[in-house]
This record gives structure tokens, sequence and C-alpha cells, in this order.
């Protein structure tokens, strides 16, 4: 490929202080090739600038971020990961507004606390406190947000920017963003099974070392768990599809029924849910309501991947990356949909039981099962309507999604059955303690005295009733006493003189 004349003639004239590393195939991915740049750069270098390649940076970038390195005690100096060509593009731009959302919302109030998050590109990070922590986890597939942990957990500072420098590329397709999300969800859970232990409330006490405060320990934990809310989605919506068949069949599955309260806490935490996120969306990136709709869609869109990744982050030692399924031919439509078979027949499967259950009349807590199926199908079936939106981009750009990264891959069919094993599992567990035989009576009831009559515990005196005497008439009953008439209340001069006035004691004399 010919060079670019002028990027050539500035790489010229940087002369040695310019190098250019290509590892193909290198140990550890970005974070083993990040650890070999390490051991590149100029003994005199202080500060070190992350970009991703596709990135286009403003000039104006180190000058005005470098000053804050000034307190020794800033370790890394974070800014918005921002993109370009985006507008038009409805899929792209719900894509852009659900990036936004992290560091218009997140970002800002991590910063408050010292708690935010390295994120591997357009920040800026010490490169003597990058080897005091040991350099970057080759383990962790998101050794950016692992590494910023470790430095926080030494006591270090940083930085929040809220303003853009560069400009990016987004995932081209819903393909490459399945891809990106499960990388980001596996890290995620790889963090919190190496740290969790730091992330503790007695953490400080076990590890005197550890400087975290307890609001950096709720970030960082909180960042964590977050991932698997996906995965309770996934058990909360099997059990609707066993308890809607159980309804039509008139099964006893041990299930309880969504009624009453059961019903109100899953359509409490929806609603609050789904008000905060638009709210954020509405007024903090100032979107109107169908940008705000299709951004939060592109959320609900990759719920099955991120359960996928969770699962998988708890079960392999390894980093591993997501392969999707590939169609055949060149059709949109079919390469759309083969990419989110999964999420397709979920939604399929819930939207179908949803609808059987309506057409059956059901009582009350049928029709709330119903609803919340549909519910559920629109949730999974989003995978498929973005998917759809993506391919329909007529613009092409020659470069490689943003998604695609090389490495060891599991494909997402195994990765599915892992997930559908372990929630059949779960499901099965607990479908097999409720038909364990009930006791006939507590187990405490054996250790109970006999039954004791009141006589033996409380002291009752029968009551004796006098029979009247032969001969006497019965004595007549004395009458009633009149009520006693209330004495006048004798008032005190002063308060006659208070009540009647001066004139009227004139009048009198």
């Amino acid at each position: 490929m010919k060079p670019h004349g002028v990027r050539w003639n500035l790489c010229r004239e940087l002369g040695p202080n310019f190098k250019c590393l290509h590892l193909d195939k290198w140990p550890g991915y970005k974070s083993g090739a990040l650890n070999f740049s390490l051991t590149q750069t100029d003994p005199d270098a202080e500060i070190i600038a992350i970009i991703d390649a596709d990135y286009q940076v403003q000039p104006n970038y180190l000058t005005e971020l470098i000053p804050y390195f000034n307190d020794p005690q800033v370790a890394f100096v974070q800014t918005p990961q921002d993109y370009r060509d985006y507008k038009g593009n409805p899929f792209l731009e719900a894509c852009y507004d659900a990036y936004k959302y992290f560091f218009e919302v997140s970002m800002p109030s991590r910063n408050e606390h010292n708690a935010i998050i390295f994120c591997g590109t357009m920040g800026l990070i010490r490169k003597s406190v990058v080897q005091e922590i040991g350099g970057w986890d080759e383990w962790c597939i998101t050794e950016d947000a692992e590494a910023s942990l470790r430095i926080l957990k030494l006591g270090y500072k940083s930085i929040y920017i809220n303003q853009a420098y560069g400009h990016g590329i987004m995932p081209l397709n819903f393909e490459g963003l399945k891809k990106q999300r499960f990388r980001w969800c596996f890290g995620g859970i790889q963090v919190l099974r190496k740290h969790w232990e730091s992330l503790m409330p007695w953490a400080h006490w076990v590890d005197p070392k550890n400087q975290l405060t307890a609001t950096q320990r709720y970030y960082y934990l909180l960042s964590s768990l977050q991932w698997f809310n996906e995965s309770i989605t996934l058990v909360f919506t099997t059990m609707l599809l066993i308890s809607s068949i159980a309804i039509m069949l008139g099964w006893d599955t041990g299930v309880r029924p969504l009624a009453g309260t059961i019903a109100v806490i899953p359509l409490v935490f929806l609603t609050l849910g789904l008000g905060r996120f638009l709210w954020a969306l509405r007024y903090r990136l100032n979107l109107g309501w169908m940008r705000a709709l299709r951004a939060m869609g592109s959320f609900f869109s990759l719920s099955w991947v991120v359960t996928l990744a969770s699962i998988q982050g708890l079960i392999q030692p390894r980093g591993v990356f997501l392969r999707t399924s590939k169609s055949k031919g060149d059709s949109n439509l079919l390469r759309a949909l083969v990419v989110t078979q999964w999420e397709t027949g979920i939604g399929i499967a819930c939207g179908l039981t949803g609808l059987f259950l309506a057409i059956s009349k059901p009582p009350f807590e049928g029709w709330l099962t119903a609803i919340f199926l549909f519910w559920q199908m629109g949730l999974y079936l989003a995978a498929p309507a973005y998917s759809l939106l993506s391919e329909r981009s007529t613009k092409s750009m020659s470069v490689t999604s943003a998604g695609d990264i090389d490495g060891k891959v599991i494909a997402e069919t195994q990765a599915a059955r892992w997930s559908v094993a372990l929630v059949s599992l779960l499901l099965f567990g607990f479908l097999m303690f409720r038909l364990l035989p009930q006791p006939s009576e507590p187990i405490y009831a054996n250790f109970a005295p006999s039954e004791l009559k009141p006589e033996k515990i409380f002291k009752v005196h029968p009551i004796k009733v006098k029979p009247d005497k032969p001969g006497k008439p019965d004595k007549p009953e004395k009458p009633a006493k009149p009520p006693k008439e209330p004495k006048p209340r004798i008032r005190s001069l002063q308060r006659q003189y208070q009540e009647f006035g001066v004139d009227h004691w004139i009048d009198r004399l």
C-alpha cells in the first residue's frame, strides 16, 4: 500500500523520534503489545498517550492535557471517546448516543470521587506508574480498566476532562457491535474475578496497602456486577415461559404466579429503570424522543450477548473473543437474521407464548404474565431489528470493524449452549427443591411437651354462685341517685374585668 504523502513526510521529518512497530499474533493481544511498546519508548519519556489507529486527533491534545501532570499524584487523564461519520445513519446514531451516555453521565459522576476508568484510548498515563504496577495485565482483555483499578489502589489520582480531542470509527454493523460488547463484558467479569477481595468493605483491614476509598470500591464493584443484569433477565424470561405453559395446561409447577407483591416488584424496577434512563438521555444528552428511544433500543439489543459474556467470564480461565455465525449468501436480510438467530428465536418464543396465553383467557395473573412476555419479546427482537438497520447502511467504508480482534475465539452457538445449560440447571434445582415432600408438621414440634390443659398453666378460680334462701322475698332495688349539679365556678374579679370591659363596670357604679 502506498503511504499517504503528507503523513509520510511528517514521519521522515520526525526521524528517529518516530517508530512504527507491527506485531503479528503477539502474545497478550493489545496488552502484550502495550507492554512491548513500553520497552521501546525513550528512557526520558514521562507521559504515554494511547490512541487507537482509527482516531483523528486534534493538534492541541497534548499541549492542553500535559499540564495536569504537574501534580505528581496524578497517574492518568482520560478524555471522552468520540466518533465520526455517523450522522444520517440511524444505526450508528443510536450507537453513538449509547456510547455517549457513559461519558456524559457515568464518567463525570465517577470523576467527583476519583473513581474513573482508564478507557484505553484518548488517554494519557504516567510511565513510571505503569512500571510501578508491573505493566498491563496480559490475562485480562480489558487491560485498561484493570490497570486503572490497580493504580487507584496505590492511592494515585485520576482526572476526567469532558472534552473530545479526537474522533474514531464505531463498529460498522451489528456483528461488530456484538463482538465489542462481548469483549467489554468479559473483561469486566475478569476484573471482578481478580479483584473482588479488594472491593469488599473490609478490604483495607485485610490489606493495609489497599488505599481504595469506600466510594471507589462501590463504583468499581457496581460496574462489574451490573453485567449480570442481563443474565437475570434470561432467568426471568425462562421462568415466564414455564409459568405461562403451566397456566395454559393447568400444571402445578410450584412456581408462584405473578400476582400481588410478586407482580409489583418487577413492574416497579422496570418503570424506575426506564424512567431514569430516558430522563438521562433526554436532558443530559439533549436528545429528542425518537433518538432517545433508539439509543435505549441499542442497549436492549445487546442483552443476549452480554448474557453470554457474563457467563463465559465466570467459567473461562482466560480471555476469549466471540465468533458469530456466518451466512452463506450475500443477502443483507439473511446475514442480519443469522447473526441474531438466538435473539430472534427467544423473542419469537416469548411472543407466541404470550399470544396463546392471552387467547386462553387466563385469570388476572395470567394477563400480567402475558404483558411481561410481550415486553421480553420486544427486548430480544431489538437485536434483529438493529441488525437489519445496520445492514441498510448505504455508505461503504474500507476499514475493519472496530469489534473484530484476532485471538482465541468461542463460537456464539457454543457460548449459548453453556448459558442455556446453566439456566436450565438452576431452574431444575429450584423445581426439585419445590417438589420435595413437605413435612406434615415442623420438626421442632417433636421436641414440644405434651398438650397442657389451661388449668395446669393458669390458676383458674371457679365462680361460686350462692342460691337464694327460700321464704325471703327479694330486696327491692335502691333507686338511683340523681346526678349532682356541678357547683358554679367563682370567677375572679380580674377575669370578670377582662370579660366585660371597663365601660360595664363604670355603668354598674
